[in-house]
């Protein structure tokens, strides 16, 4: 019975590193897709985007997650408010979920040029398991866990977020989700609770070197009661307005390579791959992830590339 729950939870994509307390999902690109992490992020950028993603993580292992993103943003500027919505789509062994995610924030002004976003995020969530993957891979006659199917089980979170932002740099803190997440995993439907709240800080710098390279170092922390702090170190590279080239370090998880092409003042293509360095890397050949991001341009304000956040 035990080794078969461990496989489950790990099989779950609820063993998001070293200990099962910590499994929001991590995205390497995730200065395209900040607001996964801060509803505060809605909005800042001045006009409205939208942001399709797509992520394969450790190419290898059978049922290993994969997951896609559909994720729009806009700001009313009469109003200073900033509104968001996102569908996220997951699929890890016999576990699929769906999020969709509505976010809020309130703009105030700091200074003429500095503001700050008071976010909101609600989300639900709904989970599919399928014990059939299960009782294929690991036999235990009889075991009741195998026995029922979960479907469609819902749901809600809320989170929280405040985000500071200029045109030179950035820095924010949130909880994305308040609630602890609980999950039916046996027959006569008990729950577990496998996720605690995760705070977040991010934040970045925007740097002019001359007219043809910018440079954008950033920062996200992860904090989880019970596990160890986690981060991630990133620095990116802007050449000629068109072409960025960086590289991610995330603690004891993996090392990335990111280019980013500029293919207009509004459409953005970014691909990475991540070269696992946890001990999953013995089976692991590494991650890719894709997106495709588009600023609409003709709402935004004249201020110097608020985007490039």
């Amino acid at each position: 019975m035990k080794h078969i729950l461990l496989l489950l939870l790990f099989l779950s994509g609820l063993l998001g590193s070293e200990s099962y307390a910590q499994q929001d999902k991590l995205f390497t690109q995730t200065l395209n897709y900040p607001s996964s992490l801060n509803p505060a992020y809605v909005g800042s950028a001045s006009c409205s985007q939208i942001l399709a993603l797509y992520r394969n993580q450790w190419q290898g292992i059978s049922g290993a997650p994969e997951s896609t993103v559909l994720s729009g943003n806009t700001y009313l500027e009469l109003f200073r408010i900033g509104l968001g919505a996102t569908l996220e789509l997951d699929k890890t062994g016999p576990a699929k979920s769906t999020d969709v995610a509505l976010d809020a924030s309130y703009r105030i002004p700091v200074s003429r040029k500095v503001n700050m976003a008071l976010g909101l995020k609600s989300t639900l969530s709904f989970k599919d398991i399928d014990y059939a993957f299960i009782r294929d891979n690991v036999p235990d006659e009889g075991d009741e866990l195998l026995e029922k199917d979960i479907s469609g089980e819902a749901k809600p979170n809320f989170g929280v977020g405040i985000y500071f932002f200029s045109p030179k740099f950035y820095a924010g803190i949130s909880v994305p989700k308040l609630l602890k997440e609980a999950t039916t995993i046996v027959a006569q439907r008990e729950e577990l609770t496998l996720q605690n709240a995760h705070y977040y800080f991010m934040g970045g710098l925007w740097l002019e070197l001359n007219p043809m390279i910018q440079l954008k170092p950033s920062v996200v922390v992860r904090m989880v009661k019970g596990v160890p702090l986690s981060f991630d170190l990133n620095l990116s590279a802007f050449f000629l307005r068109k072409l960025w080239v960086g590289g991610s370090y995330r603690l004891d998880d993996a090392v990335s390579a990111i280019l980013q092409y500029q293919i207009d003042e509004s459409l953005r293509l970014g691909y990475s791959y991540d070269i696992t360095t946890s001990r999953l890397n013995i089976a692991s050949n590494g991650s890719h992830e894709v997106s495709l991001r588009y600023d609409f341009l003709f709402k935004a304000k004249k201020i110097k590339s608020p985007r490039y956040f």
